[in-house]
């Protein structure tokens, strides 16, 4: 009996001990699931703008978002700094908000070449989520144009994917990977903004990307979680048409979109 009794504590001690291990790795690198019963905000700049206005991003996320509704807030010129204001202030307004699209770093890589600057931003924007789970979609530049903001907008990337590893509620989409310059129908002049087909295929990318965002959980990500298994990427492919049209100048504009 005093057998048994020791084999049991011994068999008790190493389920204990298991279930602290278990509960220590999904705290360090456990992802929370998505909610959608609330609100998805969606923040960005211009990119964000002509998605919206020029390709319909509203619009498809009316019929197609997995969340009741989605808050889209834009502004033209907005760096990632300037949105910590604006996602600490609508998380403060909304407490439906159950998740974040952040769409921004264009215009932080136009003007800061350090390369200590991506991680840091980063951080002061994800610090004020609340640990929410975040989709970000990364940067893309015309190398032809803008050969050091190309440079810049990879290390962007960089450090976007390693965040990952310190923020577990962090996903990427992975845009740069999926558009891919094959002509300068892709970019208006300025090598930053897009055609008018290009947004409306941005739109669209981007519609996917958050129903994906939608269906993932704790279940997909592990300590051994891959760079390829964890990055959102799309195999869509992208025709963009030769329209060059850039979205309007204006400040700051937040749609709310009910889903049908």
């Amino acid at each position: 009996m005093h057998r048994r009794h020791r084999a049991a504590g011994a068999l008790l001690a190493a389920v204990m001990m298991f279930a602290v291990s278990a509960g220590a790795v999904h705290g360090r690198a456990g992802t929370p699931a998505v909610s959608t019963t609330g609100t998805l905000l969606v923040v960005g700049d211009s990119l964000t703008e002509g998605a919206n206005l020029l390709g319909g991003l509203g619009t498809l996320l009316k019929t197609r978002s997995p969340w009741t509704t989605t808050v889209i807030d834009h502004r033209r010129g907005r760096r990632v700094s300037d949105a910590v204001p604006v996602v600490r202030s609508h998380l403060s307004r909304n407490r439906r908000i159950t998740a974040i699209v952040v769409a921004l770093g264009t215009n932080d890589m136009l003007s800061h070449g350090e390369a200590s600057y991506p991680a840091s931003v980063i951080t002061s924007l994800m610090s004020v989520t609340l640990g929410l789970p975040v989709l970000w979609v990364n940067v893309a530049f015309d190398g032809r144009v803008r050969p050091i903001q190309r440079a810049r907008g990879a290390n962007f990337n960089r450090a976007l994917n390693s965040a990952r590893a310190s923020w577990p509620a962090l996903r990427v989409a992975d845009w740069s990977a999926v558009f891919v310059p094959r002509g300068s129908s892709r970019y208006i002049a300025d090598g930053i903004h897009l055609t008018t087909s290009a947004y409306r295929a941005r739109a669209s990318w981007t519609v996917a990307r958050i129903i994906e965002f939608a269906t993932w959980n704790s279940d997909r990500t592990s300590t051994t979680t891959s760079t390829t298994t964890s990055t959102t990427t799309s195999t869509t492919t992208l025709v963009p048409g030769t329209s060059t049209t850039a979205p309007p100048d204006g400040s700051s504009t937040s749609t709310t979109v009910q889903g049908s």
